[in-house]
């Protein structure tokens, strides 16, 4: 055991601060009930080992605690072991079978030899008479009329499975106001997590500006077909936006939509390396919680 109380240190970091377990999740976005997991050390209520430590770490950082013990002593007490792995080592050079094996081989292969000899004797003395096809009868045949075969059309070929493309959101792109939109929650937006996400300013009013947006790179110019949005604040407006640069311009390469639960975005456009989910209406704020494309 390390000693290290994870629970308590966090709770009491936490509470010093005078800051809510709601709080800290709508800052961190993390659920709250991970984190209340995490003050309790009741490691397996989250997803996995890798969500505990990485939250672990961002949790410690967010109330200035130290992560390195604190992961250290989760690895220790907590952290269920690897499973292990079995490994079958091959014979080695040179090894042989055992004498018995060998000699029980070499008796039955004899004993097939000899059989094999004592039936080729008994039927050598034998004709073999080769069976003849009877004689065609002398009257004349009608010749048989063979239909002609009807031309099969090949089937159809099966419509090839949508590819995944990768993309990788990177900051938000908000050159209509102060350039910066939650930038440090955009990497949420591609994380494969449903339960993080980038998340716009709160706009109490109206958004007060043509949009704002979710930047994302692609590495490489790609072409993709369509574009998923998945968010759980359900009818913002957004349309996608693709250009060659990080710093714009940004054209449109599909029709605005109203953003559901789930969202795909038909693309019309050549290759780009990146890419916007751009915002143009919402209702105090709005959520991304996960961008994926294929082609």
């Amino acid at each position: 055991m390390s000693g290290v109380r994870i629970g308590l240190s966090l709770r009491t970091a936490r509470e010093r601060r005078r800051l809510t377990l709601a709080a800290a999740a709508n800052e961190l976005c993390i659920r709250p009930d991970y984190l209340r997991a995490l003050e309790n050390e009741q490691f397996d209520r989250l997803p996995g080992a890798a969500y505990a430590r990485a939250w672990l770490r961002v949790y410690a950082e967010y109330l200035d605690l130290d992560s390195g013990p604190l992961i250290a002593a989760y690895i220790v007490d907590h952290e269920p072991p690897a499973e292990p792995e079995i490994f079958h080592r091959p014979l080695p050079v040179g090894h042989h079978l055992p004498v018995r094996p060998l000699f029980a081989i070499g008796l039955a292969t004899l004993l097939f030899a000899v059989g094999g000899v004592f039936f080729l004797g008994l039927t050598g003395d034998h004709a073999v008479t080769t069976a003849q096809p009877p004689a065609a009868p002398h009257h004349a045949r009608k010749p048989v009329r063979i239909a002609p075969v009807a031309e099969r059309k090949p089937a159809p070929r099966p419509a090839s499975a949508p590819v995944p493309v990768f993309m990788r959101a990177v900051g938000a792109w908000d050159p209509y106001g102060d350039h910066a939109e939650h930038d440090y929650e955009a990497p949420s937006a591609s994380d494969g997590n449903l339960t993080t996400y980038w998340r716009t300013e709160d706009y109490s009013i109206a958004l007060g500006k043509p949009g704002v947006g979710l930047l994302l790179d692609a590495g490489r110019p790609v072409a993709p077909r369509r574009i998923v949005v998945v968010t759980d604040t359900p009818g913002y407006s957004a349309v996608i936006q693709a250009g060659p640069s990080a710093t714009g311009p940004f054209h449109a390469v599909s029709a605005p939509a109203a953003v559901s639960t789930r969202t795909a975005f038909i693309v019309r456009s050549s290759a780009e390396r990146y890419w916007v989910v751009w915002i143009t209406h919402l209702d105090h704020v709005a959520h991304v919680d996960e961008v994926s494309a294929m082609r």
